[in-house]
């Protein structure tokens, strides 16, 4: 079944047999290199993991204020810095008293 050029190698058990010495080592050391370049790599994704959800569970985004309009110019501000009289905002003092006088 073998073909003439095969059965020369049909004793060639590794590739130890087949590579001069030196170009084994280089490629020994090229595997060495990519080992560490992937082990790095690997450290440096995980550690980038492990901080970045780390620090997006300890400052969560506040949650939105409620937002009113002024009743005099329209205007609207955070609820907390609204005046109020009755159910009306008012974005200032100014504004609040202003309609107590329109009233």
């Amino acid at each position: 079944m073998h073909s003439a050029a095969f059965s020369r190698w049909d004793h060639v058990s590794s590739l130890d047999t087949l590579l001069p010495f030196a170009f084994k080592e280089k490629i020994m050391g090229l595997f060495r290199v990519l080992f560490w370049i992937a082990l790095i790599a690997a450290a440096f994704w995980l550690w980038r993991r492990f901080t970045r959800s780390r620090s997006t569970t300890s400052t969560s985004r506040p949650q939105a204020e409620p937002m009113v309009r002024c009743a005099h110019c329209h205007v609207h501000l955070p609820q907390h810095l609204a005046l109020q009289q009755d159910d009306q905002w008012f974005c200032s003092q100014a504004h609040l008293e202003q309609a107590r006088h329109d009233q």
